[in-house]
């Protein structure tokens, strides 16, 4: 009976738990490479390891339009338009657990 209950648990821990993964999979990966560590597109600093309220103000500025890093602002914003605010959290979260390596 215990075995029954537990299951269910285990199974939206895992569907749940890296969304900030896939995120960045899906959206990052592609410009910034699988560790963060690329200057992407090559106008952008590496963002590997970067703290989670660094990430989270960055991105928050994008989505907003305030932010052009390096004349990135404009691109930024139209990816970013897409994501909810607990989108941008789970991604800061995730962005913070990389390493060069991984």
């Amino acid at each position: 009976m215990n075995k029954i209950l537990f299951l269910p648990f285990i199974l939206s821990s895992f569907l749940f738990a890296n969304s900030g993964e896939i995120l960045y999979k899906q959206k990052c990966q592609n410009c910034h490479g699988n560790y963060g560590q690329l200057s992407a597109l090559g106008h952008s600093e590496a963002i590997t390891g970067w703290e989670v309220a660094k990430t989270v103000a960055a991105l928050q500025g994008y989505k907003e339009g305030i932010r052009n890093t390096n004349g990135m602002g404009a691109y930024m914003k139209i990816k970013m338009s897409s994501f909810s605010d607990q989108d941008i959290n789970e991604l800061a979260k995730y962005i913070a657990t990389l390493k060069k390596g991984n």
